[in-house]
Protein backbone atom coordinates (compact mmCIF):
# COMPACT_ATOMS: atom_id res chain seq x y z
CA UNK A 1 0.00 0.00 0.00
CA UNK A 2 1.46 3.30 -0.73
CA UNK A 3 0.77 5.88 2.13
CA UNK A 4 3.40 8.59 1.32
CA UNK A 5 1.55 11.80 1.36
CA UNK A 6 3.81 13.63 -0.75
CA UNK A 7 2.61 10.99 -4.08
CA UNK A 8 -0.47 12.63 -5.93
CA UNK A 9 -3.13 10.32 -6.24
CA UNK A 10 -4.36 10.20 -10.42
CA UNK A 11 -7.66 11.50 -9.54
CA UNK A 12 -5.60 14.92 -7.74
CA UNK A 13 -4.07 15.15 -11.20
CA UNK A 14 -6.72 15.44 -13.38
CA UNK A 15 -8.16 17.73 -10.99
CA UNK A 16 -4.98 19.73 -11.28
CA UNK A 17 -5.15 19.74 -15.22
CA UNK A 18 -8.70 20.37 -15.27
CA UNK A 19 -8.03 23.19 -12.98
CA UNK A 20 -5.22 24.71 -15.18
CA UNK A 21 -6.72 23.50 -18.65
CA UNK A 22 -10.08 25.88 -17.67
CA UNK A 23 -8.20 28.44 -15.95
CA UNK A 24 -6.85 29.62 -19.20
CA UNK A 25 -8.27 32.30 -21.34
CA UNK A 26 -7.91 30.33 -24.26
CA UNK A 27 -11.72 30.25 -25.99
CA UNK A 28 -12.08 27.09 -28.48
CA UNK A 29 -13.41 27.77 -32.26
CA UNK A 30 -14.77 24.86 -34.03
CA UNK A 31 -12.83 24.60 -37.60
CA UNK A 32 -14.28 26.41 -40.27
CA UNK A 33 -14.95 22.58 -42.36
CA UNK A 34 -17.47 21.93 -39.36
CA UNK A 35 -18.99 25.03 -39.60
CA UNK A 36 -19.89 24.63 -43.06
CA UNK A 37 -20.69 21.25 -42.88
CA UNK A 38 -23.38 22.08 -40.18
CA UNK A 39 -24.26 25.04 -42.21
CA UNK A 40 -24.85 22.52 -45.36
CA UNK A 41 -27.06 20.12 -42.97
CA UNK A 42 -29.55 22.93 -41.76
CA UNK A 43 -29.98 24.03 -45.11
CA UNK A 44 -30.69 20.73 -46.66
CA UNK A 45 -32.74 19.97 -43.96
CA UNK A 46 -34.93 23.32 -43.99
CA UNK A 47 -35.41 22.61 -48.25
CA UNK A 48 -36.19 18.98 -47.74
CA UNK A 49 -39.74 17.65 -48.26
CA UNK A 50 -42.07 17.28 -45.88
CA UNK A 51 -43.00 13.53 -45.72
CA UNK A 52 -45.62 11.84 -47.39
CA UNK A 53 -48.52 10.98 -44.98
CA UNK A 54 -50.33 8.01 -44.80
CA UNK A 55 -53.41 7.40 -47.26
CA UNK A 56 -55.84 6.78 -44.24
CA UNK A 57 -58.91 7.29 -46.90
CA UNK A 58 -57.79 4.39 -48.71
CA UNK A 59 -57.73 2.09 -45.53
CA UNK A 60 -60.54 3.61 -43.67
CA UNK A 61 -63.46 1.27 -45.71
CA UNK A 62 -60.88 -2.21 -45.83
CA UNK A 63 -60.36 -1.30 -41.91
CA UNK A 64 -64.29 -0.75 -41.42
CA UNK A 65 -65.12 -3.83 -43.42
CA UNK A 66 -62.74 -5.93 -41.69
CA UNK A 67 -64.13 -4.68 -38.19
CA UNK A 68 -67.98 -5.67 -39.56
CA UNK A 69 -66.36 -9.34 -40.29
CA UNK A 70 -64.85 -9.92 -37.23
CA UNK A 71 -68.27 -8.34 -35.03
CA UNK A 72 -70.14 -10.91 -37.52
CA UNK A 73 -67.68 -13.58 -36.67
CA UNK A 74 -68.36 -13.06 -33.15
CA UNK A 75 -71.74 -12.73 -33.00
CA UNK A 76 -71.77 -16.50 -34.76
CA UNK A 77 -69.57 -17.66 -32.76
CA UNK A 78 -71.74 -16.95 -29.46
CA UNK A 79 -75.27 -18.14 -30.90
CA UNK A 80 -73.35 -21.29 -32.10
CA UNK A 81 -72.00 -21.90 -28.66
CA UNK A 82 -75.53 -20.68 -26.87
CA UNK A 83 -77.13 -23.36 -29.50
CA UNK A 84 -74.56 -25.94 -27.57
CA UNK A 85 -76.69 -28.07 -24.42
CA UNK A 86 -74.90 -26.62 -21.17
CA UNK A 87 -73.84 -29.73 -19.68
CA UNK A 88 -70.26 -31.02 -19.69
CA UNK A 89 -70.96 -34.23 -21.80
CA UNK A 90 -72.99 -32.29 -24.49
CA UNK A 91 -70.27 -29.72 -25.16
CA UNK A 92 -67.85 -32.68 -25.81
CA UNK A 93 -70.03 -34.81 -27.78
CA UNK A 94 -71.21 -31.51 -29.82
CA UNK A 95 -67.58 -30.71 -30.57
CA UNK A 96 -66.08 -34.68 -31.05
CA UNK A 97 -69.40 -35.78 -32.95
CA UNK A 98 -68.25 -36.73 -36.79
CA UNK A 99 -70.09 -34.39 -38.63
CA UNK A 100 -71.98 -35.96 -42.08
CA UNK A 101 -73.85 -34.68 -44.79
CA UNK A 102 -77.38 -35.83 -43.13
CA UNK A 103 -76.71 -33.69 -40.19
CA UNK A 104 -76.40 -30.50 -41.37
CA UNK A 105 -79.50 -28.62 -41.65
CA UNK A 106 -80.04 -26.85 -44.97
CA UNK A 107 -79.88 -23.28 -42.95
CA UNK A 108 -76.53 -24.25 -42.01
CA UNK A 109 -75.54 -25.16 -44.91
CA UNK A 110 -76.63 -22.02 -46.65
CA UNK A 111 -75.02 -19.89 -44.03
CA UNK A 112 -71.61 -22.00 -45.04
CA UNK A 113 -72.06 -20.98 -48.46
CA UNK A 114 -72.85 -17.37 -47.96
CA UNK A 115 -69.92 -17.10 -45.39
CA UNK A 116 -67.98 -18.66 -48.75
CA UNK A 117 -68.86 -16.41 -51.36
CA UNK A 118 -68.34 -13.44 -48.81
CA UNK A 119 -65.12 -14.04 -48.14
CA UNK A 120 -64.60 -15.38 -51.70
CA UNK A 121 -65.76 -11.47 -53.12
CA UNK A 122 -63.57 -9.83 -50.13
CA UNK A 123 -60.67 -11.60 -51.33
CA UNK A 124 -61.12 -10.48 -55.30
CA UNK A 125 -62.06 -6.92 -53.86
CA UNK A 126 -58.55 -7.04 -51.86
CA UNK A 127 -56.51 -8.39 -54.70
CA UNK A 128 -58.31 -6.00 -57.36
CA UNK A 129 -57.73 -2.69 -54.97
CA UNK A 130 -54.03 -4.49 -54.70
CA UNK A 131 -53.61 -4.45 -58.06
CA UNK A 132 -55.09 -0.65 -59.15
CA UNK A 133 -53.03 0.80 -56.44
CA UNK A 134 -50.26 -0.88 -57.46
CA UNK A 135 -50.19 0.39 -61.29
CA UNK A 136 -50.63 4.22 -60.26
Amino acid sequence: MNTDPTQNSPADDMDRLLAAHFASDQQLAPSSGFAFSVMDSIQAEATALPPIPFPWRRVAPGLVAVLGLLIAAAIFTIRELRSIPATGSGIEQALLRPISLSSIHLSTLEQALYWIAASACISLLAAAASFRLATK
